[in-house]
C-alpha cells in the first residue's frame, strides 16, 4: 500500500510539473490576437480545448481497452492523471475566464437587442460548462477502469510471487517440495 501512495505522489507531482510547463509555454505564446479572436468569439477556444481534450480522453481510453499499454499500465495511469489534472484546472479556468468576460460585456449592454444577445451567450457558457462537467465526469470513470486493472493485475500476479518465492525458500531450508507451514 505505501508503494501505491509513494507512485501516485510521484505521478501527481510530474503532472503538476508538466502543467506548470504547458501554462508557461501558454502563457509566453499569448498574443493579441488570441486575444482578438476571445473577444471577437469568445466561446471558440473552449470549444477547441475540449474537443482537444475529449480527442485526449478517448486515445488513452482506446489504449486500456486494445491492451496498447505495452503492459504498463502505471504508465497509463500516470498519463491519464497528468490530462485529468489539465483538465481540471485549465477547464476551471476557461470557463471562468468566459464567464467573467460575459460579465464585463453585460456591463456595456443596454438595449434590447444586445439584452437578448447576452442571454445566448449566458445559455453557451452553460453548455460549455455542462460539456466540461461531463468531461471531467468521464475522465473520472477513465481512471477507475486503469486503477481496477492495475488492481486486477497485481492480483494476479500475486500468488504466482507467493509461490515461487515459497519455492525457493524450501529449497534453500533443504526440504524440496514440502509445503511452508
Amino acid at each position: 500500500m505505501p508503494l501505491q501512495i509513494g507512485l501516485r505522489l510521484k505521478t501527481i507531482s510530474s503532472a503538476m510539473e508538466q502543467l506548470r510547463l504547458r501554462s508557461t509555454n501558454t502563457t509566453n505564446t499569448a498574443t493579441s490576437d488570441s486575444e482578438w479572436s476571445t473577444r471577437s468569439q469568445p466561446s471558440c477556444s473552449v470549444r477547441s480545448w475540449l474537443h482537444s481534450i475529449e480527442r485526449q480522453l478517448k486515445d488513452l481510453e482506446k489504449r486500456l481497452l486494445t491492451g496498447q499499454t505495452g503492459g504498463n499500465l502505471t504508465k497509463l495511469l500516470a498519463d491519464h492523471q497528468v490530462l485529468q489534472l489539465e483538465i481540471q484546472t485549465e477547464g476551471q479556468a476557461q470557463i471562468s475566464r468566459l464567464t467573467e468576460q460575459i460579465k464585463s460585456s453585460s456591463l456595456d449592454e443596454l438595449s434590447g437587442s444586445e439584452g437578448r444577445l447576452r442571454e445566448k451567450r449566458r445559455a453557451a457558457v452553460e453548455v460549455l460548462r455542462k460539456r466540461w462537467h461531463e468531461l471531467y465526469l468521464n475522465s473520472l470513470v477513465l481512471q477507475l477502469k486503469i486503477e481496477d486493472r492495475l488492481n486486477r493485475a497485481q492480483e494476479e500476479s500475486l500468488p504466482a510471487l507467493l509461490h515461487q518465492r515459497q519455492r525457493t525458500d524450501s529449497e534453500k531450508s533443504g526440504q524440496g517440495n514440502a509445503p511452508l507451514s
